[in-house]
This record gives structure tokens, sequence and C-alpha cells, in this order.
């Protein structure tokens, strides 16, 4: 029967949804993102148009007969029906021709979880086709998919900068010491952004050429040689789309704030901890994954902030799911860090 049900891994990130399958690895990765027809009655949402690639695309330029939604918000599950659906659809590209019927899944869930969103999540997650729903942390993923060394006597500290929101954990000796969330990630960046050219140019700019702007622009620090970009977006008077030069300086400026959430974040849980935990980041450092870790600067600006040694992870994208995945392998651990 092995060959017919299969152990996977399954992030449901607010951008992005992977699934990697024991033995095999990361096997699908798609935008977390589903279009629909609208229903007959108003609030009921018709048959699904796209799912992933194609949906994203659609974000921001539906017509009224169709919705582009993203349905995990913040790392939340925001629509339990198109979250079942995007479920089901990764278990159909995780399957890729073969046989897999009833998977065990590993969750990676965002802490703090109420008993009720943990229980509707899971119940998405079977009527989509599992057999089985375990959950585990995400950071506590993200850890072990870094490669920190959870299980030596020393603290190994993670930052998992997500779309939506921002995970910490502390691990030791194969525990977890310490978690927090931090409600600021890779959106928060575009609503800063896009707050900015709107209050300091009178332009209204959408949710994808913001996202855009970010990736071409975007620094957590002034770059060495200044760079612009032509951007077209809707004139918050006349409401006629109007042409502009963005500047990175003026992107770095934007995220500050956020930016400045996320370094209080991080020294709010270096105080948490004893002072032998403490130490140890002092020598060993921290490290940060997740999507929006990739943005340009933002390992020298922890550094300067926080003094203390930051590196990104090797695969941060990935981090979380593959972490996920090794603990597959290791049930011993596993059920130690279950929710």
């Amino acid at each position: 029967m092995a060959r017919f049900s299969q152990d996977i891994a399954l992030d449901l990130g607010t951008a992005y949804t992977r699934i990697y399958v024991r033995g095999e690895g990361v096997q699908a990765e798609f935008p977390t993102a589903v279009a629909v027809e609208s229903g007959a009655r108003p609030g009921k949402l018709g048959p699904v148009v796209a799912i992933g690639e194609d949906a994203k695309e659609m974000l921001g330029r539906t017509p009224d007969h169709l919705h582009a939604i993203r349905p995990i918000r913040e790392g939340r599950v925001a629509n339990y029906p198109l979250t079942e659906i995007l479920v089901r659809e990764a278990f159909e590209r995780a399957r890729r021709g073969h046989g897999m019927s009833k998977p065990r899944v590993l969750l990676c869930a965002p802490q703090g979880l109420d008993e009720i969103e943990r229980r509707a999540l899971q119940d998405s997650v079977r009527a989509a086709g599992a057999r089985e729903v375990l959950m585990i942390p995400k950071s506590v993923c993200a850890a072990v998919g870094s490669e920190l060394p959870v299980h030596e006597a020393t603290a190994s500290m993670v930052v998992d900068i997500g779309d939506g929101s921002t995970e910490i954990c502390v691990m030791s000796l194969g525990g977890v010491v310490e978690m927090s969330t931090v409600g600021i990630g890779g959106h928060t960046f575009d609503e800063a952004i896009a707050g900015w050219i709107r209050e300091q140019h009178g332009v209204v700019l959408g949710e994808r050429l913001t996202e855009e702007l970010k990736l071409g622009l975007g620094s957590a620090v002034d770059l060495p040689q200044p760079c612009s970009m032509l951007v077209r977006g809707q004139d918050l008077s006349s409401a006629i789309p109007r042409e502009l030069e963005a500047k990175s300086t003026e992107l770095t400026a934007a995220i500050q704030p956020a930016l400045a959430g996320l370094v209080e974040g991080i020294r709010q849980m270096v105080n948490r901890l004893s002072p032998d935990l403490a130490g140890d980041l002092a020598s060993h450092g921290v490290v940060l994954s997740g999507g929006s870790s990739m943005l340009e600067g933002i390992v020298p600006f922890f550094r300067s902030q926080t003094g203390i040694p930051i590196v990104r992870a090797e695969d941060p994208l990935r981090a979380t799911v593959t972490g996920a995945g090794w603990l597959l392998e290791d049930r011993q651990q596993l059920d130690r860090l279950l929710l």
C-alpha cells in the first residue's frame, strides 16, 4: 500500500503554497490565489476559474463577474472553502500522475491559532483528501529547514518573515524555548510603499504593481547607487492614469517604520531569554527565513540595529516546508513539537 499512500508536508503561505513529499522533496509550489466566478446569489461564489499562477495574474484585474482571491491572509485562513480547493490542487500537483491516496499531512501552522481555528483548518485539509492532519508551528519548521543546531545545548533563533506576518522562534535541546509573532510582513512593506506613493505623489497603485515596485527597488538600506523605476497608477484627484518615477530612496524611507517593528520584535524576544541563551545568540547569531527576508539590505540592516550576527538561510523561500519534510523522517522529534 506504500505507493498509494504518502506522508507529505504542506505549507499554506499567504503568498505561496508549497508541498513536500516524503522521500522526494518539494514537489509543488504555486501562488496562494484562486479565481472564481460570481455566484447566483449575492455573497456566494461560483465555479473556480483558475488556481495558482493564472489566478495571481488576475489579482486586481478581474471584471465584475470574476473574483481573484487570496484565501490565506496574514498567515491565517480567510476563506475555508477556497482553502480546501487550494489544498486539493496542491495534492494533485504533488501526485504528478503517481498513485497517492489519502496522504497523511503535516501542516505548517501559524502560531497562536485557537482551538476553533485549528479544527477548521484541519477539517479543510481532510476534506481536500487527507487521511490524517498533524499540525506544527511554521517557525519550528523554518528553524529545522534553516539547518540550525536545534538539538544542541545552545540557543537557535529563526526570524521567519512571511508575506502576512513574522514568526520568531528560539529552540534548544530539541525543544521550543520561546515563540512570538509580529504582525508585520511583506504585505506590510507593500502597504507602506503604496501609502507613500499615494501621499507624496497623489497616485494610487494596485497590489500587483506595488509588489513589482518593491521587488525592483525595495531595500532596507540606501543603495550605493540609487535607482528609479517608471510606474503607472491612477491619479488620486482626476482618476485618470498617470506615470511617475519612483525612486529607491523613497521606498527605503517608506518601509522604515515596518522594519523598526521587526527590530523591536527581535529585541523583545532576546529580552525574554535567560542570560545564557541570550549570550548564545550573541555568539552564534540569528537566521532569517521566509520570502520577505529576500528584501535587499535586510541582513546588514538587522545586524546594525540589533548588534547580533545575522545571516539568511540558504533557501529562505522553502525553509519552512523543507523543515517539515525533514521532521517527517524523525517521528520521535516530531511528536515533541506537534501542536
